[in-house]
């Protein structure tokens, strides 16, 4: 399916439900009506398939353009593949608002990307945080025309997010899944007179939001998934509506009134000689010494001593200098969040996004 597609009021008026794929697009005949339904896998690597409602979705769009302050003069920049939500939404953002949707084409680079922004005069555009390295390893300035980057997919290193606002890039962290259809909540265009954090996001007003006992996030609202299209073991695919009218999360987090302070996955905490350590923070760190985040992870693996222990998989590819970034972090950080093994890999999986594929990294690590 061409981007365009989902610009047009054939697409909504249309009844039959679509599986978004990267080779094509086909037509599900046991699914409500007037679904979109998306692969995905997260960071675990386990594919499921999605169900949303072509009305869930025009909500969650009218919430984010109205966040975002967009307008029919406004012009948003695919730069996503379209069979992922995040990249589905920026057309349906277009036909809500009835502005204009200008396409990225090729393989994306930094440099041509830039160009291509400033050329269709682009105001809004959704990137993931591998890209905002790209460009700002490039030290390119941001087009005039830009007022919002929400990036999604990841979470942005604090120090990247910083020099690209500094750049002139607009860039604003936000939060959701597929799950719900785009976004849960997103810094205030506000927000960017200041230095960027991911510290506090404004939840967007289709979701009501809760915590459970262990500060896991439950969220209701009306862009939440139907349900899952699940393959029985007899290989016939069947629809499984949503049990409950709340759905909860794998995130922990704090929530103030209409905002959201994300600490992290709950399955992404391991212990490490009787300390909760979290692999993200020290990825985090890593980025924020130079590491280049496209040519590592850090993961947990079992250990009989230690419970768990900090094993850094790095391309082999890669040309900097990552033992002396590795020596500067292992000088700083206590002994329960030091890396206590470095293997060079052939590549590290990621999704078409970019997110690491953690499990099957960690099967590969351990084959």
């Amino acid at each position: 399916m061409d981007a365009l597609a989902i610009t047009l009021e054939k697409f909504w008026s249309d009844s039959s439900s679509l599986l978004m794929k990267a080779e094509a697009c086909k037509e599900i005949a046991n699914v409500p009506k007037a679904s979109v339904i998306f692969e995905t896998s997260g960071s675990t690597g386990i594919p499921r398939k999605i169900v949303l409602s072509k009305q869930g979705l025009m909500v969650s769009a009218a919430n984010v353009n109205a966040h975002l302050k967009v307008s029919a003069a406004s012009v948003w920049g695919l730069c996503l593949p379209i069979w992922h939500v995040g990249g589905f939404a920026v057309p349906v953002r277009c036909y809500q608002a009835g502005c204009r949707l200008s396409i990225y084409s090729g393989r994306w680079d930094a440099l041509e990307s830039a160009k291509w922004l400033e050329r269709e005069k682009v105001t809004h555009a959704s990137m993931v945080p591998t890209q905002i390295f790209d460009i700002v390893k490039l030290g390119l300035r941001a087009p005039k025309s830009l007022i919002a980057i929400v990036v999604g997919g990841g979470q942005l290193a604090e120090t990247i997010g910083q020099d690209a606002r500094k750049l002139g890039w607009p860039v604003l962290a936000s939060y959701g899944m597929t799950e719900a259809g785009s976004q849960i909540a997103t810094q205030a265009l506000e927000e960017l007179a200041q230095p960027y954090c991911m510290d506090r996001l404004s939840i967007l007003p289709c979701w009501k939001t809760r915590t459970n006992e262990n500060s896991i996030l439950e969220i209701c609202g009306e862009p939440l998934l139907l349900g899952e299209l699940v393959e029985e073991r007899d290989g016939e695919k069947t629809f499984h509506p949503r049990a409950s009218a709340w759905f909860t999360t794998s995130d922990r987090v704090e929530l103030d009134d209409h905002w959201m302070s994300i600490s992290g996955r709950a399955d992404a905490l391991v212990k490490i000689m009787g300390e909760l350590v979290s692999p993200q923070r020290v990825t985090q760190a890593l980025i924020a010494l130079g590491m280049n985040p496209a040519s590592f992870a850090v993961l947990a693996m079992p250990d009989e001593r230690r419970e768990n222990r900090l094993v850094l998989a790095y391309d082999a590819k890669d040309s900097s200098d990552w033992l002396c970034l590795m020596e500067n972090y292992q000088q700083q950080a206590p002994g329960y969040e030091q890396i206590n093994e470095a293997i060079a890999v052939s590549e590290i999986p990621r999704s078409a996004l970019g997110k690491i594929l953690i499990d099957e990294l960690r099967n590969h690590l351990s084959s």
